[in-house]
């Protein structure tokens, strides 16, 4: 966790929860990139629905993935969507932004969050978040769940690192009083 004190707490804290694991024994890797579908089973983990039955359409989802029970769940309970109508993105890193919307929509879901109306962005790259995105962002930083970097940049398409992703849930549990 060398340079990523500031998400040891969250780290520990998801850990012994058994919401997120290590790359192997004893290295949690927070500066590698997160996948979608690893984020998926992460949320889910840390902000719980009940289980809904239901068929997805994605080509690149199958019932033997390991992820597929968490996508489905995610996708009917309304917290994801595809990167297309056909595509969930399996194998793709998560921005930062599609991180945020999968939180806030999850926020939302949950009841614990309105959906967000306003947009207010303070961040030096507010231009660079994608319209889908802004109000997501926009909610949860109003919220304190996400900030800027030191520089006050949000880095919206930036790939999520796993320390990022662990500070987000966490923050979003604590949000939910859970």
């Amino acid at each position: 966790m060398a340079g990523f004190e500031w998400a040891a707490a969250a780290v520990e804290s998801l850990r012994t929860q058994s919401i997120i694991s290590g790359k192997a024994d004893g290295i949690f890797a927070p500066a590698d990139s997160v996948l979608r579908e690893e984020f998926v089973k992460m949320l889910l983990g840390g902000v719980r629905f009940e289980e809904l039955y239901g068929n997805i359409n994605f080509a690149d989802v199958s019932a033997a993935d390991w992820f597929e029970p968490y996508v489905r769940k995610a996708y009917l309970a309304g917290i994801v969507r595809g990167i297309s109508d056909d595509k969930f993105g399996v194998g793709e890193r998560i921005t930062r932004q599609d991180m945020a919307v999968m939180c806030c929509n999850a926020l939302v879901k949950k009841g614990v969050m309105t959906e967000p109306t306003e947009v207010s962005l303070g961040y030096a790259d507010a231009e660079g978040i994608s319209d889908y995105a802004a109000k997501a962002v926009s909610a949860l930083g109003a919220a304190g769940i996400v900030r800027g970097d030191e520089n006050g940049f949000f880095n919206p398409t930036a790939s999520a690192t796993r320390a990022e992703a662990a500070q987000m849930i966490y923050n979003i549990m604590n949000y939910a009083g859970r």
